[in-house]
């Protein structure tokens, strides 16, 4: 009886273990497609602020023509794969705190909130003055709130 127990657990422990190796091989990592991002956020406005088909459409082309003007942020590392693993044996590099991050050196910055302030003029145009005026206060309680929705303290 004890022998047929340990073989039906083995057994088990065994056909889950496979199942697992079997998921990780076959599972694809989602490729981040920025086509699909643009409709999914037009999508989002034209809900949170009624917007007509007309409008719609005009922010879907608008979106679209900001598309890659507002988005390429360095990630977290810098690095261009996105691998954010320190290779093996490979001792973790010091950080150089006199430097600023990439975004917040002059030209990126820079640019970077010109940009907004063009896909924020085109924007007004599209939208009524209600509804814009509803889109910049939640992109004020927005840059009120920290990372992950946490609030910044602010020393005044």
């Amino acid at each position: 009886m004890k022998k047929i127990v340990l073989a039906i657990a083995a057994a088990l422990m065994m056909s889950t273990s496979m199942q697992a190796q079997e998921n990780n091989g076959n599972r694809e990592r989602r490729q981040f497609d920025p086509e699909k991002m643009v409709e999914k956020r037009t999508e989002q406005t034209v809900k949170a602020y009624n917007l007509n088909e007309e409008q719609a459409a005009q922010l879907l082309e608008l979106n679209k023509k900001y598309m890659g003007k507002m988005g390429r942020r360095p990630n977290r590392m810098g690095r261009p794969d996105g691998n954010h693993k320190r290779p093996e044996g490979q001792p973790q590099a010091k950080r150089d705190t006199t430097k600023a991050p990439r975004m917040h050196q002059g030209g990126d910055r820079k640019q970077f909130m010109e940009n907004m302030k063009a896909y924020d003029e085109e924007l007004q145009k599209i939208m009524t003055e209600e509804q814009y005026k509803a889109y910049k206060a939640d992109m004020e309680k927005r840059r009120q709130q920290g990372p992950r929705g946490q609030r910044r303290e602010r020393n005044n």
